[in-house]
Parts: structure tokens; sequence; C-alpha cells
């Protein structure tokens, strides 16, 4: 009896202790003096462009790097978001850069680059969309905010929330022409590794027409501004049977090599929007051919390049704002 006396004793003496432990760990982490946001880019004009802002409250150590950005889509009554992650985000943590008290620190983004496939089309149809710069942990070296005297950190930014409107399909340029052209959206690996591929079809069922691939050229607005490409034109006079049949769900497709016609106008990672002109002058008249004359446009596509040659670029919206 004795020794269970002395154990309640015991237990009542360590029980205001383990009580007070338990509610410092309880306790969160102070927050870090940093607000993030992604604001509109040019009063909306282009929804997908962002510019990211960092703003420092008071003295801090943060990394500021736009790689370092994740997002949350959350369609209309989707039950879970569609996670988002730039292509190049660094496998390591970035090494912290300081921000004065009161400054800011902004690059420009396009969503487009982070979300692909399921998550961009969300963004297309309207989305609530969650940011996150770096990720929870207790891992050692992975923090993304220091500050204070002691020391404090934190793995992530208090994160931001904001809507994309639903985003219409860009109209066709001239939907009355006898010809369609498409350039597809597509992914690349690195800019040496992109292909445009380029559809040209009838909007009616017969419509015949000589089309080269040296006929083609391209206006391509990328992060680093806007550039026209085409490729040396051949020689020689067209065959009959090279006059092609193009209907509305069949006509000729081209993959073509981007580096041909462009150059390096690729070299960097990021969103590209490409539209190509199909150029036609042969009307196979001395055939008996009546074939499409004209030049045609098409709506832009979306080439995504995950790699850039040149590495990790910044974009200070200053820079782009004068575009």
């Amino acid at each position: 009896m004795r020794c269970m006396g002395m154990v309640a004793v015991v237990t009542l003496l360590l029980a205001p202790a383990l009580a007070e432990g338990q509610r410092r760990r309880r306790v969160p982490p102070p927050e870090a003096p940093v607000t993030l946001s992604l604001s509109t880019f040019e009063d909306g004009a282009m929804p997908f462009r962002r510019v990211l802002t960092v703003h420092a409250s008071a003295d801090v150590e943060v990394a500021l790097d736009r790689r370092m950005l994740w997002l949350e889509v959350r369609a209309p009554g989707a039950r879970r978001p569609l996670v988002c992650e730039h292509p190049e985000r660094p496998a390591a943590a970035v090494p912290l850069r300081s921000l004065s008290a009161g400054l800011s620190w902004s690059e420009w983004i396009d969503l487009r680059e982070y979300c692909s496939g399921r998550a961009r089309s969300a963004l297309s149809g309207g989305a609530e969309v969650t940011a996150h710069l770096g990720r929870p942990t207790r891992r050692r070296g992975r923090s993304v905010v220091r500050w204070g005297m002691p020391s404090a950190e934190a793995s992530e930014l208090p994160r931001f929330t904001f809507t994309v409107p639903p985003v219409p399909p860009t109209p066709d340029p001239d939907p009355s022409s006898e010809l369609r052209v498409v350039v597809a959206d597509s992914d690349a690996s690195n800019g040496r590794a992109v292909v445009v591929r380029v559809g040209v079809l009838g909007r009616r069922a017969g419509v015949r027409a000589y089309v080269r691939a040296d006929g083609i050229r391209f206006s391509v607005r990328g992060p680093d501004g806007t550039s026209r490409c085409s490729m040396d034109p051949g020689g020689g006079a067209p065959t009959p049977d090279l006059f092609r049949t193009l209907r509305p769900a069949a006509g000729f497709q081209f993959t073509l090599d981007a580096a041909q016609y462009c150059g390096d106008a690729f070299r960097e990672s990021g969103v590209y929007e490409v539209s190509a002109t199909v150029e036609l002058d042969q009307d196979g008249a001395a055939y008996g051919i009546d074939g499409v004359v004209g030049t045609f446009t098409s709506a832009p596509g979306v080439i995504r390049v995950r790699r850039g040659a040149s590495g990790h670029v910044p974009r200070p919206v200053q820079a782009e704002s004068r575009r």
C-alpha cells in the first residue's frame, strides 16, 4: 500500500509538467512576417499571366525563386484539387536572400508553365487556386524564410488563394476562309527538342491545295518577347499528285522541327504561344485542278518548354511590362 501511495504522489507531481509540455507542443510556430500574392498582369488582359510578389513586414531572409511556387487548382464542384509544380522545381533547398522590412520582390509568371493536362483545362474553365511557396516539413535545411533574433524559420510562406475566371477559347482568325490551320498544344523537355505540329484542314469536303513545309511561317510569343521565323523556300513547280485533298477532320499534318525555322527562339524554359501562317500560291490550273490559294493563319497553340538552355532566368515585372 505504501508503494502504491508513493506512485500516486509521483504521478500527481508529474501531471502538471506533462500537461505543460503538451500545451507547449500544441502552440503553433510563429507566422513568418511576409505575405505572398499573385495579382493580375496588365489589368487582367492575359488571365494566365500573374505577378508573383513577396512582401516583407520585417527584415527576413527568404527564398525568392518562382520555381519554389506550387499550386492547388480546384474546379467548381471538384472533390479534390489538382496539384501543379514548376517543371524545374529544385530538388534541394535554394539559397535565401535578404529582404528588408517594407520592401517587396516581384516576378511575373505564367500559370500554364506550372499546370498542364487536366489542371490546365481546369484553369481555363475557371477555378479557385491556392498558391504555396515552400512545403511544410521539419527537415533541417528546408526553410524558405528566416527572421528575428533569436532566429525563427519556416519551411513555407503563408498561402494565398485567388480565382481564375473562365477563359474563352481563342477565336478562329478567319472562320469564312476555305482552309483552317491548327497548331497543336505540346510539351518539350528542352528548347532543342521542340516540334511544332501544324494541321491544314479543309472547311468542306473536296478542297484541294498544294501545301509545302517551306510555305509555313511562325509567330512565336515567348518569355523574352515575340519573334517571327520561317524556312528558306525551295524551288520547282508542283506536279499534280502534290495537290492534296483536305477535309474538315482529315487534312494534312506537319510535324516540324522548330530549330529549322526559329533557331534558338525556344531557348528559355516557359510557355510559348505559336501561330502558324500558311502561304498557298499554286492553283493547279495548268493541270485542270481548282486549287486553293491565299494566306491562312491559325489561332495560337501553346508549347511549354520544361527546361531552358540557359538555366534559371529571372523575370522581373518591369522588363515584361515594356513589351
